[in-house]
């Protein structure tokens, strides 16, 4: 039960009938009182209703959907917003008194003011057990095994779209998409599905967290594996792959890269990076037409080219492969050949690196810890917000928290959110809308936990970069309401393809096997971890 809900349905109701033009359009009263206005119109028991922040009507006849001031969807794809979007609030067929001005409308059906009483305080009490949104809200099915719905909890308030697929149907896997095919590159959620033209993708989210400024603008911050190829090395944070068996797996990862020369000395090295001041970078075709190495840490290139027949390019986790050295130069923003590698060194390592004159063989190691071999999709993100169908992330402690990082802080402040959960049937990807005062405030981390293990029965999941940057797409067109108005260049995204069939499907239920919690709802009588 809401007691929350309970509670500002019996005051709904006493304002409502002391002046019924004043009734609010949310909340667990409205609900109520327009499906028993529905049941007695139409003379059946109850009628379906559910919730959507869009300040729309019911689905069906006369209804029209209002989209928020800064909406993405263009004006020519509205139309197609109320079918799409199942979950509505506010309804009329034509003709009728319409349902923004209260509950007034049910003096139209002959109702005298104590009767209108009795049901606005009957209305309140069933309201008590069914505030919030729709428990178990219909999905729409878009592709074979995959289908959208979304959440409305207007008292938080938070909207939440949610793609649902299955596991186990065949014809599609997941891939990860570099914007513009190059590291130092930005581009929308759209513009990567469009890129995508070999294989057009069914689904797309926005992907990792990354460099905004610099010469490494749009470098993903964490490991990023593109078709087989490691295009981004791994920073120590988390990580969503998925291993050769097609099983998914999230966890921690380290690179191991390294080169040796031969002398034996041996130098970590990072991967398609801006140069740093204490480490080397090696730079592929991957990275971007040139090194950018301009800065102030700027030392030599060494430019390696394949020696002789040995295994080369794309670089894969879990090989060795040699280099010889073509030519070692110190002019910096050297062009980056497709079929060469080039050894960036910063001026603080010079001297310690040993003399590379043309010819000379080097070893490079592609290594990651744990051991992605054999790995063709991995993408970077975190923290782990469900681990074996606990929520991670505690509430924000009693304390002052003043002069933490924002990468602390905005675990506990509401944000745009962007997730991938799963459990043993289903994959859920999550958009929070977020920043919109009349739309969504976002999510904290340890209420998306909540959600993505309460609600939805995650066993696992893991956030994605949020903000502006949170973005879902799918069927033709962003779907959700990105908080900047507009979509946000970003640097990866993870898209769902279709592929060729490999594995027979069970039967799937036509509707989200979904438990009547919310997310800001607390069991009596769960452990405290939970939490």
């Amino acid at each position: 039960m809401s007691c929350p809900g309970y509670f500002n349905g019996i005051a709904g109701s006493w304002r409502a009938a002391a002046n019924p033009e004043s009734a609010v359009s949310f909340g667990g009263l409205p609900l109520a009182l327009y499906g028993l206005r529905d049941a007695i119109h139409n003379w059946s028991p109850w009628a379906t209703f559910s919730l959507s922040p869009l300040g729309g009507r019911r689905q069906g006849e006369g209804a029209r959907v209002v989209y928020p001031k800064h909406s993405s969807v263009s004006s020519q794809n509205k139309s197609k917003h109320p079918q799409s979007l199942p979950l509505c609030v506010g309804f009329r067929k034509e003709g009728e008194q319409r349902a923004g001005e209260g509950f007034a409308g049910l003096r139209g059906y002959g109702f005298p003011r104590i009767q209108r009483l009795a049901l606005l305080g009957w209305a309140a009490l069933v309201s008590a057990g069914i505030a919030g949104p729709a428990l178990d809200p219909p999905v729409r099915e878009f592709a074979p095994g995959m289908g959208w719905t979304s959440f409305h909890f207007p008292d938080a308030p938070h909207f939440i779209h949610v793609l649902r697929l299955d596991r186990w149907q065949p014809g599609w896997e997941f891939r990860v998409w570099l914007a513009g095919g190059r590291v130092c590159g930005l581009a929308t959620v759209t513009e990567m599905v469009e890129s995508a033209s070999n294989q057009p993708p069914l689904v797309a989210v926005n992907g990792d967290f990354f460099q905004t400024k610099g010469a490494g603008a749009g470098d993903p911050r964490g490991a990023m594996i593109w078709d087989g190829e490691l295009v981004s090395a791994p920073s120590g944070g988390t990580v969503f792959w998925i291993d050769p068996k097609g099983r998914p797996r999230v966890g921690e990862v380290t690179s191991a890269l390294k080169v040796t020369w031969p002398n034996g000395h041996v130098e970590r090295v990072g991967l398609n990076e801006e140069l740093k001041r204490d480490r080397a970078a090696l730079l592929s075709w991957t990275f971007g037409p040139i090194t950018r190495a301009t800065n102030q840490h700027q030392g030599v290139e060494i430019i390696l080219e394949p020696n002789g027949d040995r295994p080369w390019l794309p670089l894969r986790v879990g090989t060795v492969i040699e280099g010889r050295v073509r030519a070692t130069l110190q002019e910096g923003n050297m062009p980056i050949d497709p079929n060469a590698l080039i050894l960036a060194v910063p001026k603080k390592l010079v001297s310690r690196v040993p003399h590379s004159p043309r010819g000379t063989v080097l070893k490079i190691s592609i290594a990651t810890k744990p051991d992605l071999a054999g790995v063709r999709t991995a993408i970077g993100g975190g923290p782990v917000i469900v681990k074996h169908g606990w929520n991670q992330i505690p509430r924000r402690p009693y304390f002052r928290t003043n002069g933490l990082p924002y990468s602390i802080l905005h675990r506990w402040d509401p944000h745009p959110r962007t997730a991938l959960g799963w459990n043993d049937r289903y994959y859920y990807l999550v958009a929070v809308d977020g920043r919109q005062q009349e739309l969504s405030e976002g999510m904290t981390l340890h209420e998306l936990g909540r959600f993505m293990a309460k609600t939805l029965n995650c066993d696992t999941a893991i956030n994605l970069d949020g903000g502006g940057s949170t973005t879902l797409w799918y069927d033709g067109e962003v779907r959700n309401y990105p908080s900047e108005g507009i979509e946000r260049r970003v640097s990866n995204g993870l898209l769902v393809v279709p592929t060729a069939p490999s594995r027979a499907p069970p039967a799937a239920p036509d509707r989200l096997d979904l438990p009547p919690r919310l997310p800001h709802e607390r069991e009596a009588n769960a452990p405290p971890d939970k939490e």
